[in-house]
């Protein structure tokens, strides 16, 4: 039983598949030498991690149980470091080429992705390896990965909450129109938490407008890229931070953006 509803079973059921032959795919194309040169690569692996995280979203959302989507989950730091292997391989004069897939700051797309995209993903992709209960080490290594310490207030808070001995801690948010009430939650008396959470997720769908992802449930008759296929609606950030800080979430589990099967709670 799916737990999206905005999408049939039957949507689900075909969409999987597809994603397992695009992650097949771009697989492929690292290693057969059709895509030789450094920035080639270097796309392709980011393609394919951007690929692992959806996958595991839409399996989320088609109602697979979470020692089934555990597995999943942790192919994602393996994609990613994939990618950072790759990115080491571009010339110096290419490793500005990088910023399109690493960056999570500043206002300006490239090649038409806002950073807020790269930035959701980072959290998404910690909140799902915190749900399905991957070890402090991945945890750790996953914040490697995205690096960006000391930029934005949230993600310094997550990753101290985790146990990063980076204690680096930033006075401000890289967006601060969408995650000011998720800063809040960990300064606020335990009491008021669950009302900062309910606001968040009240406005998060609508505070997401710039992201990739954004209206892609109308999308299903003009795919062209990843980010066209819809994988469900989910405030992955939300759950996080209710796992991270044991937060009763009774009030919130019928949300409709709240992925409630993901929480400890």
């Amino acid at each position: 039983m799916p737990r999206d509803t905005r999408k049939s079973a039957d949507y689900f059921k075909n969409l999987l598949p597809q994603y397992v032959e695009g992650i097949e795919n771009l697989t492929l194309a690292l290693e057969d030498g059709s895509m030789p040169l450094p920035d080639e690569q270097t796309k392709v692996a980011n393609d394919l991690f951007e690929l692992q995280l959806m996958y595991s979203i839409a399996s989320y959302s088609s109602g697979e149980t979470l020692d089934a989507l555990k597995p999943k989950v942790g192919k994602i730091l393996e994609s990613r470091k994939i990618f950072l292997v790759k990115a080491s391989t571009l010339p110096q004069r290419q490793q500005i080429y990088r910023q399109q897939f690493e960056q999570i700051t500043g206002d300006d797309e490239i090649n038409g992705i806002h950073p807020i995209s790269r930035y959701i993903n980072s959290l998404w992709w910690l909140s799902l390896a915190v749900a399905t209960k991957q070890s402090k080490e991945h945890c750790m290594e996953i914040l490697a990965c995205i690096g960006n310490r000391g930029e934005d207030a949230l993600l310094d808070k997550i990753a101290i909450t985790l146990g990063d001995e980076n204690t680096a801690q930033a006075s401000s948010l890289c967006f601060p129109h969408l995650y000011r009430p998720l800063l809040k939650v960990f300064e606020e008396a335990p009491g008021k938490r669950i009302e900062l959470l309910k606001t968040f997720l009240d406005n998060w769908y609508s505070s997401c407008w710039q992201s990739a992802w954004y209206n892609n449930h109308s999308k299903e008759n003009e795919e062209e890229g990843n980010w066209d296929f819809y994988f469900g609606y989910w405030s992955l950030e939300a759950v996080l931070i209710v796992n991270l800080l044991n937060i009763d979430d009774s009030d919130i589990k019928k949300h409709w953006h709240y992925p409630a099967d993901l929480s400890f709670s």
